[in-house]
């Protein structure tokens, strides 16, 4: 399974979970989701420099 793929599963087990779905955050659409591998396993500048426009696109969406 790609990281993509588990991205989609895990924000797709979000949507099903009441308990998940009744936080303010998720409600305010302000829970994102991203790449594990990106944010817990790489390290160094390139990776940040990854992660900065991770966060830029996420927060750019309506």
């Amino acid at each position: 399974m790609t990281t993509f793929d588990e991205m989609s599963q895990v924000e797709k087990i979000w949507q099903q979970n009441l308990i998940l779905r009744s936080l303010k955050a998720s409600q305010n659409n302000q829970v994102y989701f991203v790449d594990y591998q990106l944010w817990g396993r790489i390290r160094g500048p390139i990776a940040a420099e990854l992660m900065i426009e991770q966060i830029q696109t996420l927060l750019q969406r309506p």
